[in-house]
């Protein structure tokens, strides 16, 4: 998020479907195999959504229950929990969700403004470099 901080226009981002997939992945264990499977953390555009990722993630590598307890209970640990909108918030993601059935079309529509965020970071480097070049075009390529 941070490389579009100067900019007035706000980047490409889907806070519900981060939404769903989070709560998604505390509700069903094949959940969180299948957004594994697709997701980083920092595909995430909001910061608190990628240090609950980072939670539930540590959660699975540990072999531990993922739940809103045990998610909450460990970004208490981290000192983190308060950050993300604190207990209530988390207990929030997992009970808005009407179906775990479309996780993974939620994490794909996470994973498509993840991707075109990185496009326009790309574009802006190409810009910068082309504006500065002062060798050949190829190496701007």
């Amino acid at each position: 998020m941070s490389e579009f901080s100067g900019s007035l226009r706000v980047p490409p981002q889907n806070i519900e479907a981060e939404q769903a997939v989070l709560g998604s992945m505390m509700l069903s264990k094949e959940a969180v195999s299948v957004v594994l499977q697709l997701l980083e953390p920092e595909f995430f555009y909001k910061s608190a959504h990628q240090k609950i990722f980072k939670a539930i993630l540590t959660l699975e590598q540990g072999s531990e229950p993922v739940d809103q307890l045990t998610v909450s209970d460990i970004l208490k640990r981290m000192g983190e929990l308060e950050a993300v909108g604190g207990a209530y918030y988390i207990t929030g993601l997992a009970e808005s969700i009407p179906s775990t059935a479309n996780v993974e079309y939620y994490a794909r529509l996470v994973m498509e403004a993840a991707t075109l965020r990185d496009i326009i970071v790309l574009a802006g480097t190409i810009s910068t470099e082309a504006y500065e070049a002062k060798d050949h075009v190829d190496d701007v390529l």
